[in-house]
């Protein structure tokens, strides 16, 4: 399958999946630990906004995607404290978690000058 051609996925010149975009998609259920998601190693940018049914914690393998340089996960009612592991994420320099009212930090949404 020629995934780099669907719609939400951006892949380099290698074919290595580099950005994710499942924005709006009506997505559901929690994404735990052991997703397929944070097998994507090249990820650089993750866009999962308003998707309102995901829920739960945002899982500790977040950490695991050491490429991010952009992560948009507003209104996706996550709950529980934002993981430790982000602290990993040395290339990240836009982080928006806004409007998830469960979490402990509810209104964070960050930009890092270069």
């Amino acid at each position: 399958m020629d995934y780099c051609s669907w719609d939400g996925i951006t892949c380099d010149a290698s074919g290595r999946v580099i950005g994710l975009d499942l924005s709006y998609q009506f997505l559901s259920g929690e994404i735990n630990n052991s997703n397929s998601l944070f097998r994507l190693q090249h990820l650089q940018q993750l866009n999962l906004a308003d998707n309102t049914d995901l829920g739960g914690q945002l899982p500790e393998s977040i950490g695991n995607l050491g490429q991010l340089t952009r992560i948009v996960l507003w209104n996706c009612k996550f709950t529980g404290p934002i993981p430790k592991t982000l602290e990993k994420l040395t290339q990240l320099i836009y982080l928006d978690f806004s409007t998830n009212s469960g979490t402990t930090s509810s209104g964070l949404c960050f930009r890092l000058l270069t």
